[in-house]
């Protein structure tokens, strides 16, 4: 690739690089300024599902109170006591921003209100709290209301009357200001722009802050928060307000136990401005970056032209050495091969004594060799795989001891471990001699059996072994590892991995293994 190209490649991907960093940066960004925001309203929700649960058990303990005062009397006696609206006034100033306090009986006839003392005449039969309660609701949470005289606004708690047969006897009704909500509110410390509200499931407002201008108090939700509720108790939208036009991030909590939801939000624009200014000022660091990469760029690709010359060179030499390995190996195998072939020679002319002892190190040289042979066929330099060569060590010497024919199975069990080779080559000897040793010795003429050959690597340590089931302690049995000069080439070659030779005669079967650091 000529240094031109190289250059318009890497603008093109550093540019895209950069962008897409720059914008997958701005997108976490966002989510986790959006996702901190949600907890945090999630937090403020909470304390207002609490506060409201709170206020509402308040409000219903009075109204248990005032029915417990009115007990089984009749409600038309009450406008004539004067004790009984002394009583109530007490129980519901007990209640933080009550206002009044309104008994009804069946007919909707006001019975007593603490606004004024006596009989004041009233129908009430037409008011949502009263119908709720003449159709069965225990208790009754009404809508946000705009208070004339009061000149505020304030919503109302009411209880169903009973007679004792379970007749729907009349209803008691308390007004709270909504001061209430709204003073706690205010003690949240919010932000520019924060609302909080309390709905009833059904759409209408409870409470809010800030407080409506009068005659909004109908103020409906967006549909969004019916649909949430209706599938989870908690949860969060966008959307822009009704009051004000302003798209906030809302997060509403179902209260607990009562048919209302509280809701808070807080402006998009306050939530993000911080993450505005990082992203303003990441857009221009990322643009200055660019400008001064693309200002230098012809620099790198003329030292990237010399690299890959160096490179290329460098490559060259390994190649040349890689080859140079390779004839090293193929030669190193072709003399042991001559080597090998000089020894059969010299064993046709010698006594069967002498021409065993040959034949044991014609297979020793045989399986330095193999090593040999392995890396050359694999193209390594320095690394056997001996996954590779036990298997080829297990067939060769297996064919030589006619193994098949005997009845005799070697199976190879690794895990794919490599070693240097001078780690190899001990191994390598020390195999052959184990498994010459079981074909040998192991298995009497026509007995058959079994070798295992196992390597494997346990994190730095190297555990191999040869184990057969031979005759071990059996009548006859004998090793060239057990006496001569097997065992101290056993010991030699442990001694040579730094390893520790275990060599263990059974009752059935023999086991040569050693352990040693990789």
């Amino acid at each position: 690739m000529t240094s031109l190209r190289l250059l318009r490649l890497i603008k093109l991907l550093f540019s895209v690089a950069l962008a897409v960093g720059y914008g997958l940066f701005v997108w976490r960004d966002h989510a986790s300024v959006r996702a901190e925001a949600e907890k945090g309203l999630m937090e403020i929700a909470r304390l207002m599902e609490e506060h409201t649960r709170a206020a509402l058990l308040a409000g219903s303990l009075q109204l248990s109170r005032i029915a417990d005062r009115i007990g089984e009397r009749p409600l038309a006696d009450l406008a004539e006591s004067r004790e009984d609206w002394e009583s109530i006034k007490r129980l519901i100033a007990e209640i933080p921003n009550s206002d009044s306090v309104w008994i009804a009986d069946e007919n909707g006839q006001l019975a007593l209100t603490t606004f004024k003392p006596g009989r004041v005449r009233l129908d009430v039969s037409d008011r949502a709290y009263f119908t709720a309660a003449r159709d069965g609701a225990r208790e009754y949470v009404s809508p946000m209301i705009w208070g004339k005289v009061y000149g505020g606004y304030y919503f109302a708690m009411s209880r169903r009357l009973e007679y004792p047969d379970g007749r729907f006897r009349g209803v008691v009704q308390v007004s709270l200001r909504t001061e209430y909500f709204t003073d706690f509110y205010r003690t949240l410390r919010p932000e520019d722009g924060a609302t909080f509200s309390i709905f009833r499931v059904e759409g209408d407002q409870v409470a809010r802050y800030p407080l409506p201008p009068p005659g909004t108090e109908k103020f409906a939700p967006p549909t969004e928060l019916l649909d949430g509720y209706v599938k989870a108790d908690s949860g969060s939208f966008v959307t822009n307000s009704r009051f004000d036009g302003i798209e906030r991030l809302f997060v509403y909590r179902q209260v607990a136990g009562q048919p209302l939801i509280v809701v808070t939000g807080l402006p998009n624009k306050v939530i993000f401005a911080a993450w505005r200014e990082r992203a303003l000022n990441t857009g221009l660091f990322a643009a200055a970056v660019l400008a001064g990469v693309m200002l230098t760029l012809r620099q790198l690709s003329q030292s990237l032209a010399r690299e890959a010359g160096e490179r290329a060179h460098a490559q060259a030499l390994l190649a040349d050495k890689q080859v140079l390995f390779q004839e090293i190996h193929h030669r190193v195998k072709n003399n042991l091969q001559i080597v090998s072939s000089f020894l059969t020679m010299q064993a046709l002319r010698a006594d069967p004594a002498t021409a065993r002892a040959f034949d044991e190190a014609l297979s020793r040289i045989r399986s330095m060799g193999l090593v040999h042979q392995t890396l050359y066929e694999q193209h390594e330099a320095s690394e056997v795989s001996m996954g590779d060569y036990l298997r080829a060590l297990a067939a060769s010497v297996g064919d030589s001891h006619g193994a098949a024919e005997r009845g005799i199975a070697v199976r190879v069990d690794t895990d794919g471990t490599r070693l240097p080779l001078d780690q190899a080559v001990p191994l390598a000897l020390l195999a052959n001699e184990a498994l010459n040793n079981a074909l040998k010795h192991a298995f009497p003429e026509g007995g058959g059996g079994h070798i295992h050959i196992g390597l494997h690597r346990e994190g730095d340590t190297i555990r191999f072994a040869v184990e057969d089931d031979g005759i071990g302690l059996g009548s006859g049995a004998k090793s060239t590892a057990g006496s001569g000069l097997g065992l101290p080439i056993l010991k030699a070659l442990a001694k040579q991995l730094d390893g520790e030779l275990d060599f263990t005669r059974r009752q059935r079967g023999t086991r040569v293994g050693i352990l040693f650091k990789a």
